[in-house]
């Protein structure tokens, strides 16, 4: 993607030098983005902070303008067992969850 933003840049005059520059400002732009995300509900569930779980939800829900049901935070509460967090066991319980991570290891 970024050697076709690069050729595209290229016709219309930016010079050799000026390339390496835009594509580094596309990095400085996802470290932006990435510090303004929320941690997942789920690891944060599973790392056993609940209460910023929920904070997370409360804040994902009132931006999509809905409500949070009393059931989510029944099950965030419930979801509560650091065991399971970060074990290759857990990443492939499931046939779509052991292929996910098969990729992302041979990545």
């Amino acid at each position: 993607l970024l050697a076709l933003l690069s050729y595209f840049l290229g016709l219309r005059g930016l010079s050799w030098r000026g390339i390496p520059l835009v594509i580094g400002a596309s990095g400085i732009w996802m470290v932006i983005v990435a510090s303004c995300c929320h941690e997942s509900p789920r690891w944060l569930c599973s790392n056993g902070s609940t209460a910023e779980a929920m904070e997370v939800l409360h804040f994902v829900a009132n931006c999509s303008g809905q409500t949070l049901p009393v059931s989510a935070e029944m099950k965030v509460t419930a979801a509560k067992d650091p065991s399971a967090a970060g074990s290759i066991g857990h990443m492939c319980r499931t046939m779509p969850t052991a292929k996910t991570t098969a990729r992302v290891a041979a990545a």
